[in-house]
């Protein structure tokens, strides 16, 4: 179980409606589910769906990259270059 929306709010310091939006969202992608009166719960983690989640958020993070890449004039290239060797020396 996880804490209330009001007590997730008051202890990071963030609106309510900031914690209700992000309750929400984690439900609708499966994440959390509610139960009535009783409070939000973690759902069972479903590997293939939390790795698809990730790579998502990778593709998306990349799609960044690459118009900052392209409008500070990176070539592709280097963007690889670089790309590679962060994933060398962190993965």
């Amino acid at each position: 179980m996880l804490p209330s929306i009001r007590t997730l709010a008051r202890e990071l310091k963030i609106g309510i409606i900031t914690a209700k939006h992000a309750y929400d969202d984690l439900c609708a992608e499966g994440f959390l589910y509610p139960v009535q009166g009783k409070g939000i719960f973690v759902a069972e983690c479903d590997k293939q769906k939390a790795d698809d989640y990730a790579l998502n958020e990778i593709r998306l993070r990349l799609y960044a990259i690459a118009d900052y890449a392209e409008k500070n004039s990176v070539d592709k290239n280097k963007l690889r270059e670089l790309i590679e060797k962060f994933a060398e020396e962190r993965l």
